[in-house]
């Protein structure tokens, strides 16, 4: 049978699990197009070599392939890309996890020919096998239910001759404007429900699921999807959970009543077959998710309304542009031992550059002059906890603080810090508002809480006119969540958040016998450090054990742990590691890490969530090779084999036999230590780092 004369545009983002199965369908079409172009807007989950590798096995089924790359676009913009390359003069389109019938193709072309029409929409097909997304499905369309999509549909090039092309700016519901454009531009758009696609790729968890309720909802608004009605439905809403909170008895009645209605009865009405669920808790355990779905659709909606996402669109174009030359710069961190540990060296440098302040939780205006910085510190009443109402109080300081001082930069370090300076730096108009992305708290955590911390760090990231990322690895990591864009956001050099200053860390045979000496450690000891804040995300107790282990057959092994205990990790060490505790040490916060990393022959840092690791790269100046979970951050950190070893996250028995290799062969431990320390000199040192800042903020206010 001869291939119709038609392209099939598909736009493609980190769709790797997907793409088999929408592959499989692709060369099981009958008839088969003629061409099939694949628009990439920057996957980093393989996605990319999947579809190399199928094009090669398309050309037996004579169909022509292109892959096109678009980093950072949305759908609209790709779907151009592949409109504008199209060698047919049929275009269909598709979507990476939708899966086409059959005959899906051949039923579109045969509708276009009965009714001579140039546009017709084929109609897609809700349904998932996955507890929590048939809950999802029913919600949302109704399990087995049908509706005409774009991404199923079949039209003639002169379409976009007539309508125009799609907003590319819009992070969904460009196919419903574009649709809106053809009937402006009084084109007949025709509907063949047996042209059918499957979709079945709905949201796994409910912390996914709710940041794409919240970022559509956002991106609807800016579409003006819904309108008037749409925002009084979300305006109802919120009043039914504001009265169930502050309305009594009758207000929880009839909010209860509401959910039963959305969450019982509308999957009952909305499925083709009543019975829509696998287990018999789905109907009850679908109540819960529409309360947090609806919460999570009215403040993206409300976000939009006041604002925010068009000011993100417009700040992301163009920034401060026509500022010419340096301007006033302020820091905000919520710790000032966070400014101390990673931002002294560059105010001192950029001070040549920069008016500089620092707003921090601190009540020593004078703190940072002890470090040999002549700046006074601007207290902010910024705290680490979850603090409703003290949060209102630091979020109207920092904004009073940003109207008075008319800053050109705002840069803030930090989770908190950041949300809350950007919010004020959005609200204060400030023309430049740079976050420093340095780990994600909601990286190791599941259901809600995730949800609600990831959301956060994406509106932290949405009001920011710049993001940077810390390292490489966690900048992919944040790509891959959606939360960051790729235009708009990047690592300085090869990563890190200042670098490593090579004359203070570095190997001292003073410290390490001064060390050892005042904690009687032996001379001839292997000592395995670990410097940081003690929780249980560290991995601390996994060191612990791991360390308890090897102690039995290595009796020159001493452990010792430097940094603040937040977690009471103390305790569960000392019962761990209780046939070994003489040769276990504690120490607390210290302002001298160099000395602590002379005197050891092996970092560890078996962490759950990092952003970088720092404190690996300043061990590794010190000559110290190290074993590090592979999780993004540390994987920049460390070369696996070449300046230490990395071992799976929680992995105790893999975490032993690394940290063997090294106690065992004192040859290999002294040669990753050179390299590690040769590498950080290369790569990370503390004035390439500072200049990578100066020039970043040149750039941004040029």
């Amino acid at each position: 049978m001869q291939n119709l004369p038609v392209t099939i545009v598909i736009p493609v983002r980190n769709e790797a699990p997907t793409l088999h199965e929408l592959f499989s369908s692709l060369v099981a079409l009958s008839p088969k197009p003629a061409e099939v172009i694949f628009v990439d807007t920057g996957s980093n989950d393989g996605s990319v070599e999947s579809i190399t590798r199928w094009m090669e096995c398309a050309k037996s089924e004579n169909i022509q392939c292109c892959l096109f790359r678009q980093p950072g676009a949305y759908p609209g913009a790709a779907r151009n890309v592949g409109v504008k390359a199209a060698s047919q003069p049929w275009i269909a389109f598709l979507d990476a996890g939708i899966v086409p019938q059959r005959d899906w193709l051949g039923m579109l072309w045969a509708c276009s020919n009965k009714w001579n029409a140039i546009a017709v929409y084929g109609v897609c097909r809700f349904r998932s096998s996955d507890p929590f997304g048939q809950m999802v499905c029913a919600i949302s369309y109704g399990m087995g239910a049908v509706a005409p999509v774009l991404p199923a549909s079949l039209f003639h090039k002169e379409v976009f001759d007539c309508a125009g092309y799609f907003e590319e700016g819009l992070r969904s519901g460009e196919d419903i404007r574009w649709k809106r454009s053809l009937n402006a531009a009084g084109v007949s758009i025709k509907v063949c429900d047996e042209a059918v696609v499957d979709y079945a790729h709905f949201p796994p968890n409910l912390s996914s699921a709710l940041m794409k309720w919240f970022v559509y909802e956002q991106s609807a608004a800016i579409a003006r999807v819904g309108g008037l009605r749409r925002v009084f439905i979300l305006f109802s809403i919120a009043m039914l959970y504001g009265l169930a909170v502050f309305g009594g008895k009758w207000g929880a009645i009839l909010l209860v009543a509401y959910l039963l209605v959305r969450g019982v009865v509308d999957p009952f009405r909305r499925s083709v077959a009543n019975r829509w669920w696998t287990y018999w808790w789905q109907p009850l355990a679908v109540i819960p998710i529409v309360a947090m779905l609806d919460l999570a659709s009215i403040a993206g909606r409300s976000i939009a309304i006041f604002g925010m996402s068009r000011f993100r669109l417009a700040s992301h174009s163009g920034g401060s542009q026509g500022r010419q030359g340096a301007g006033r710069l302020c820091f905000v961190v919520s710790s000032p031992m966070s400014a101390v540990a990673f931002l002294i060296p560059h105010i001192k440098a950029l001070q040549e550059n920069f008016e500089i302040s620092l707003a921090a939780n601190s009540q020593d205006t004078n703190l940072l002059r002890q470090y040999g910085v002549d700046l006074s510190v601007l207290h902010v009443p910024i705290e680490r906890a979850v603090r409703p109402w003290r949060d209102l109080i630091a979020l109207f300081s920092l904004y009073r603080l940003f109207r008075q001082q008319h800053f050109d930069i705002v840069h803030s370090l930090t989770p908190k810090a950041g949300l809350l300076t950007m919010c004020a730096a959005w609200l204060a108009r400030v023309p430049v508002r740079v976050h420093w992305f340095t780990g994600q708290v909601w990286a190791t955590k599941s259901g809600m809480g995730r949800g609600i911390l990831k959301i956060a760090d994406w509106l932290t990231a949405a009001l920011a006119t710049r993001v940077l990322v810390d390292s490489p690895s966690q900048r992919d990591f944040l790509l891959a969540e959606k939360v960051i864009s790729e235009r708009h956001a990047e690592v300085l050099a090869d990563g890190s958040v200042c670098g490593v200053d090579g004359e203070r860390f570095c190997p001292s045979r003073e410290a390490r016998r001064a060390v050892r000496g005042e904690l009687g450690i032996p001379d001839d000891a292997v000592l395995i450090l670990y410097l940081g804040r003690l929780n249980r995300d560290k991995g601390i107790g996994d060191l612990a054990v791991s360390f308890a282990n090897l102690a039995m057959s290595w009796p020159n092994l001493w452990l010792l742990l430097v940094g603040p205990d937040e977690e009471g990790m103390q305790v569960q060490v000392r019962a761990t590691c209780r046939e070994c505790l003489d040769r276990v040490r504690f120490v607390g916060f210290t302002d001298k890490p160099e000395q602590f990393m002379a005197a050891a022959d092996l970092f560890c840092l078996p962490s759950y969530r990092e952003g970088f690791g720092s404190s690996v790269i300043e061990a590794a100046a010190c000559g110290v090779p190290a074993v590090v979970s592979r999780i993004y951050g540390l994987t920049d950190a460390v070369l696996e084999g070449e300046t230490g070893f990395l071992h799976p996250p929680g992995d105790v028995p893999a975490m032993i036999s690394e940290i063997d290799r090294l106690i065992v062969n004192d040859g290999l431990r002294k040669s990753m230590g050179e390299a590690a320390r040769k590498r950080v000199s290369q790569s990370f040192g503390q004035g390439r780092l500072t200049e990578a800042l100066r020039d970043f903020y040149k750039k941004v206010l040029a």
